[in-house]
């Protein structure tokens, strides 16, 4: 039995397997590059997160991983459509188009 951990980090979607007494056996990292589309956006390819993602899982179920846990970063937004289809770019937790709005906002209610 081999136990897996899936982390899905800012840049990085990473695969760990340790043994039955929690050696580490196996790790791989795939990296999800950030874009900047513009001021204060800063966003990633759903589409090859999800990539990503899968392949970490196809890859710790042919090492014969029994549990898989998954930890993920912070907040990231994105929208799908019923197909379950990437509709926009994740927007990450370090984009800023929201915080200006709030602040913009704050200050004009004041």
């Amino acid at each position: 039995m081999s136990l897996g951990v899936i982390d899905v980090g800012t840049t990085n979607v990473k695969l760990i397997i340790y043994d039955e007494e929690l050696n580490q056996r196996y790790s791989e990292t795939v990296n999800v590059p950030m874009t900047f589309p513009g001021n204060y956006r800063v966003e990633q390819d759903a589409n090859a997160l999800r990539s990503a993602f899968n392949h970490l899982i196809s890859t710790a179920r042919d090492k014969g991983v029994k549990y898989l846990g998954i930890s993920t970063y912070r907040a990231s937004i994105l929208a799908w459509d019923r197909s379950g289809n990437p509709l926009v770019n994740i927007i990450t937790w370090l984009d800023r188009r929201g915080a200006w709005k709030s602040l913009i906002s704050s200050h004009t209610q004041s």
